[in-house]
């Protein structure tokens, strides 16, 4: 059996008392994931959640974009800053409307890898 991570044993142990995630649990382990720097991790786990139907929020892909931008792991500006804007294109696709704190986190990232031309976009 491969290690385990918290979050994947957290939401082991609740389906072992037969309770299902939610889009909370799920924006909890992302969030999570995003914390202690694990971007893949919280990669899995939305894609989790669209696979059990179970719907991300501005939250989800606010949290996400902050992994981008906070992420130490981040090597490349550009192409980190393309995967947070195409999750503003998921978000709207899925006929969700952004949030101010979306658009604050994009900004963010934006300035981070010094794209202030990408960041007129946002």
């Amino acid at each position: 059996m491969r290690n385990m991570g918290l979050g994947d044993k957290l939401l082991r142990e609740m389906r072992d008392f037969n309770l299902e995630p939610n889009d909370i649990t799920y924006n909890t382990m992302i969030d999570l994931a995003v914390r202690v720097d694990d971007l893949e991790k919280a990669w899995k786990y939305l894609d989790e959640m669209k696979l059990l139907g179970i719907q991300a929020d501005s939250f989800t892909y606010s949290t996400l974009i902050k992994g981008i931008k906070n992420g130490k792991r981040i090597q490349n500006g550009p192409q980190a800053l393309n995967k947070a804007f195409s999750l503003l294109k998921d978000l709207q696709e899925e006929g969700l409307q952004p949030d101010e704190v979306l658009f604050n986190c994009l900004i963010d990232a934006c300035v981070k890898f010094k794209d202030i031309k990408k960041a007129e976009e946002a």
